[in-house]
């Protein structure tokens, strides 16, 4: 399975003579509104990763890896801002863009990279997560590792919560019938969205999240605070 995916990247990433690098262009971002872009910065990531790995497996098992998979490893492009230092969601991609998935560039992918890009693309990710919601839980359940790498306690603890009330929908997909309390009669579809609205109303007005801490965490109550103005 390792080869044949590194081989399906190998076959994506196109040379740039003009740049000395690979990049892999018209894909569907894991972001997945954003469609037909080039160098999603989180699909070069994992493609690297995926190229790396089958390189190991094959050292270790004796076999003969394919001299491809290392030559577009080492020269796929991942973009950065070096001035900003952030990683964008695409190249291209402006700042107001950042969105939820690229601190997972940091954690569990390991990409390296500075202090100071890990807590930006982390900050930029919560600011987004005050604003719209927890959305997709497979990427805010990983926020709460990435704030503990930075050593920030505070952000834990305010993190980790998130991490886990996605089980409380769970709970409430299933016949109208056998429910009972307030969402009793109520189709289930509509319970599920009313109780992700209240959840997301809950987060934006948590003590927790409007007290400022230590680190970098004040620094967020300002911007939960200016989203709930907007909003």
């Amino acid at each position: 399975m390792l080869a044949a995916t590194a081989d399906f990247w190998a076959s994506r990433a196109s040379f740039d003579s003009s740049t000395g690098r690979y990049d892999i262009h018209h894909i569907v971002s894991v972001d997945e509104g954003l469609i037909g872009i080039g160098n999603d910065t989180y699909t070069n990531a994992i493609a690297r990763k995926n190229l790396e790995f089958a390189v190991l497996a094959s050292r270790r098992l004796g076999q003969a890896a394919d001299p491809k998979w290392s030559r577009v490893a080492a020269r796929l492009y991942i973009p950065y801002d070096s001035v900003g230092a952030y990683h964008p969601t695409y190249e291209g991609a402006g700042p107001e863009t950042r969105g939820s998935v690229v601190p997972l560039l940091a954690y569990p992918l390991g990409l390296p990279m500075s202090e100071r890009a890990k807590r930006n693309d982390l900050d930029a990710a919560i600011g987004l997560l005050l604003k719209q919601g927890s959305g997709a839980m497979m990427t805010t359940t990983l926020y709460p590792a990435i704030a503990a790498e930075l050593g920030d306690r505070t952000l834990v603890d305010t993190l980790l919560p998130l991490s886990y009330r996605a089980a409380d929908r769970v709970r409430l997909v299933r016949p109208a019938a056998r429910r009972r309390g307030p969402t009793a009669g109520v189709p289930a579809d509509a319970a599920v969205a009313d109780h992700a609205a209240g959840a997301a109303k809950r987060r934006l007005t948590r003590p927790s999240l409007r007290r400022g801490g230590r680190g970098r965490f004040r620094p967020l109550g300002r911007a939960m605070t200016r989203a709930r103005s907007s909003g």
